[in-house]
């Protein structure tokens, strides 16, 4: 897990150091070429790569809150990393919940106050007790 860390700080130096914000998703996608698109979906998010034009696209649900929308796209932009489904899920909380915030656990729920931010909390523990990340 740690070598996978070491290879996403290429795309997002601060990884597990500070939150990753809209503009650093932005920043990566930029540096990695990736597309972006928001649309009506059903899905919150998909990463698609087409084979015939070496090109990653990313597309984004608009319609869904701030945080559920950073965190699709952070997802889907470790998939374009070269991340699979179980580092994905794992990196896009180390990038949510950087290790610096395990220690204040109720400062970043005040800045989040919603159920769903309180079930990324306790899963990005998780993360942090079974990995060390």
């Amino acid at each position: 897990m740690t070598d996978t860390c070491n290879r996403l700080k290429l795309t997002f130096p601060t990884l597990n150091e500070r939150e990753q914000t809209v503009d650093d998703f932005y920043l990566a996608a930029d540096l990695r070429q990736v597309e972006i698109f928001e649309a009506r979906l059903k899905r919150r998010g998909y990463w698609a790569f087409d084979l015939e034009e070496r090109q990653d696209y990313i597309f984004l649900k608009k319609e869904i809150n701030k945080l559920k929308w950073l965190e699709t796209a952070l997802h889907e932009m470790f998939h374009a990393c070269g991340c699979n489904e179980f580092e994905a899920n794992a990196f896009r909380l180390v990038a949510l919940i950087p290790l610096p915030l395990l220690a204040d656990k109720w400062c970043w729920l005040e800045l989040n106050p919603t159920l769903y931010a309180r079930k990324l909390w306790n899963e990005r523990e998780k993360v942090y007790f079974l990995f060390g990340v």
